[in-house]
């Protein structure tokens, strides 16, 4: 089957290796329909993938760590934070660099990030930062 979408070689590798092929699609909702960044903040490029759950239709995201090629889902069927288990809400994403925060003067509510994070939101409403704590992926919430 052709896929209309460039799909970087990371994904199809991560996708063809593992779980991921027997319950999840990617998704092309919204574009881009993947980003990178160093999310878990060990030197090597990560990326992130809108994916949609087979048995259920719900969105979410999944992180493939550049240097295990295994990857994480949030939401898609599996709840994290306020954000819940299905990111079908979600009209735009972006990566948040570590180095942001830094240049920014470190805004007050935001903890020390070890990783670049993924900036979540729905425009003219609600957004949240998810970020890697050195052991699993955290929701924090930014508006509304």
């Amino acid at each position: 089957m052709k896929q209309p979408h460039d799909i970087p070689e990371v994904i199809k590798r991560a996708i063809t290796t593992s779980s991921l092929t027997r319950n999840y699609d990617l998704s092309f909702r919204i574009n881009p329909f993947y980003l990178r960044g160093d999310f878990d903040g060990d030197g090597k490029i990560d990326v992130a993938a809108l994916v949609k759950q087979r048995s259920t239709g719900k969105l979410g995201i999944a992180i493939v760590h550049g240097a295990v090629e295994k990857a994480t889902i949030l939401a898609a069927g599996t709840a994290i934070g306020t954000g819940g288990d299905d990111f079908e809400w979600m009209d735009s994403w972006q990566v948040y660099s570590k180095d942001r925060v830094a240049l920014e003067g470190g805004e007050k509510s935001l903890p020390h990030l070890r990783g670049d994070a993924l900036l979540v939101s729905k425009s003219e409403a609600a957004s949240a930062l998810i970020y890697w704590n050195g052991k699993h992926y955290v929701w924090l919430q930014q508006g509304d």
